[in-house]
């Protein structure tokens, strides 16, 4: 089993500088993951040009959804993977084709809207990160004791949406969690033959999908690091909300040990502001603040607008 830990700390404090020592300790044993591409590009880079490092084979630096890809190519899987758009046209088609064929009767005229589309696309998606199959929702519809119409409707739906992923041999970006959780269900996989210590960081939440996997995979490593924006001020308990139900879910799933890192006093009036937003009661401003924040009264949108783009022409 591995070591868990959760590194918390908001943006100026030294939760991201520890992240990245973790990160160097292990260098070629240890992977990063962030929310996106554009902040694993410059977080590899910040890891290269700052600490030291001679460069690295692959990417030890990748977003969640492109290590789940890398993980079920290591396994010899190609997954091709469906983007919203065309989930969107894959399930519009399927709905056209049920309601010529009479399965969408009861419903009338709203099988054609978009809004019925949607709300069948978010449901699907909700389904498939809880990993639970057509046939298994079906049966929970059937033994509902107030059932409604619309419950048979949704379970014929997702039945054919899964039909057609399996036909085509695509994956929508939740089939993509349950196949690698699959693999890792199974035994170690291959992509983490040599990776004792996975970190993640700039994450919020994670989708019920992404947490199975990492509960999957983690006795595979040494360590998994759980690296939260989250400042556990009760002054700021309004803004970090979110990260807070996460700590407490990463805590609930797993043994973790915690380190907590506090932002640095701030030094200028953007940074008060910013560390006060949301903030509950009166806090009281340092004697010292640098004045960098101008403030504009602006009587309607219009006049804020105008006054926001002379001052963008000014510089």
């Amino acid at each position: 089993m591995a070591e868990v830990l959760i590194i918390a700390g908001a943006q100026r404090s030294g939760r991201s500088a520890r992240i990245d020592s973790l990160m160097r300790e292990r260098w070629g044993r240890a992977m990063l993951l962030t929310p996106t591409r554009q902040f694993a590009s410059r977080r590899l880079e910040r890891l290269l040009t700052e600490g030291g490092l001679s460069g690295a084979w692959g990417r030890p630096v990748l977003t969640m959804d492109d290590f789940v890809a890398a993980l079920l190519r290591a396994e010899g899987r190609r997954p091709f993977r469906l983007g919203d758009l065309e989930r969107r046209i894959l399930l519009e088609r399927i709905i056209s084709r049920m309601e010529a064929g009479g399965t969408l009767e009861a419903l009338g005229s709203a099988a054609r809207t978009n809004g019925f589309t949607t709300h069948i696309l978010r449901t699907i998606t909700q389904l498939k990160q809880a990993a639970i199959e057509p046939a298994i929702f079906a049966e929970r519809v059937r033994q509902r004791k107030h059932p409604s119409p619309l419950d048979a409707v949704v379970a014929s739906v997702y039945a054919e949406y899964q039909r057609m992923l399996l036909d085509t041999g695509s994956y929508d970006l939740p089939g993509l969690f349950w196949e690698a959780n699959l693999v890792a269900q199974t035994g170690r996989p291959a992509f983490l033959e040599d990776i004792e210590t996975l970190l993640l960081d700039g994450f919020d939440d994670f989708t019920p999908s992404e947490f199975r996997l990492l509960a999957s995979i983690e006795p595979y490593l040494a360590r998994l690091v759980f690296g939260m924006n989250y400042d556990d001020d009760p002054g700021r308990r309004d803004l970090f909300a979110l990260p807070h139900r996460t700590v407490g879910t990463i805590q609930a799933q797993f043994t973790v040990r915690t380190e907590i890192f506090h932002e640095e006093d701030p030094r200028t009036y953007a940074e008060f502001a910013s560390r006060h937003f949301m903030h509950r009661g009166r806090p009281v401003p340092p004697a010292d603040l640098s004045p960098d924040v101008v403030l504009w009264t602006c009587l309607d949108f219009s006049l804020e607008m105008e006054t926001l783009a002379r001052s963008v022409k000014n510089y």
